[in-house]
């Protein structure tokens, strides 16, 4: 399978999807929250893998899944109730176990209103193990246009003070039997709140993921602000589930 460059055609992607932003989905002003949006980021790339041939139902048959390892997004107007957006999303490379996919959304006139990177890894389902992704033996692109460059796997902070803590419920579990990583945006933004800062004043997010987390799990979220970067992170059990690095605009 040949994948069209995005650097030789600039107005035209691999995929697309169009999506409303429903009232369930926005918050005050009508902006769509960011842990929506990203939900409809996820889903543009999960049928993007569909049609490539490395989707759920053949990871399934296959014993294995997609993981998200960093994600980083950058905001310049959030999605509002009502008005079509244009989600566009291509592969761009990979390097041994990690794939890398873009992402940009476009507005009714066609205004970039925010762009995305992606690294994801296929993990064997039972081993917990990451899969080399020659083994997949398909057509995963050798390279691509990146908007980021390379995405590099965030550190902690110092100085965390816990905002509040998290009994994970069923409600936040998804087809894989584990949290779903558009979950953990909407635990940091949740605690970004509780201390006064409105996700619509959002401009860039970043986010690593380093471990599964399941139902009953206890999250504890900490926060220090390194002006002028919120980092957050969450935490079981002593051991560290994803940091995440929030700008404002």
């Amino acid at each position: 399978m040949r994948f069209q460059p995005y650097d030789k055609v600039i107005d035209t992607f691999p995929y697309e999807i169009h999506f409303t932003p429903r009232t369930y989905e926005c918050g005050p002003g009508g902006y769509m929250k960011p842990h929506s949006l990203m939900q409809q980021i996820q889903e543009a790339a999960a049928k993007h893998a569909e049609v490539l041939g490395v989707g759920m139902d053949w990871m399934r048959r296959n014993g294995t899944m997609w993981a998200l390892l960093n994600f980083r997004i950058h905001i310049d107007v959030l999605p509002l109730w009502e008005k079509e957006i244009t989600l566009f999303t291509w592969p761009s490379g990979h390097d041994g176990m990690i794939a890398f996919r873009e992402f940009s959304g476009r507005d009714e006139d066609g205004r970039e209103l925010f762009k995305a990177s992606s690294d994801w890894i296929v993990l064997d389902v039972k081993r917990k193990m990451p899969v080399l992704l020659k083994d997949l033996k398909v057509a995963i692109p050798d390279s691509g246009k990146r908007i980021f460059g390379k995405l590099m796997r965030l550190k902690e902070a110092p100085g965390y003070e816990g905002i509040h803590a998290i009994s994970v419920g069923r409600g936040s579990i998804d087809m894989n039997g584990h949290v779903n990583n558009t979950e953990y945006i909407r635990w940091g933004i949740d605690a970004l709140s509780r201390i006064g800062t409105a996700p619509e004043g959002i401009s860039s997010m970043r986010i690593t993921y380093s471990q599964e987390v399941f139902e009953k799990d206890d999250i504890d979220i900490g926060h220090v602000l390194v002006d002028p970067t919120h980092h957050l992170r969450g935490v079981r059990k002593d051991r560290t589930v994803f940091v995440m690095e929030c700008d404002q605009g």
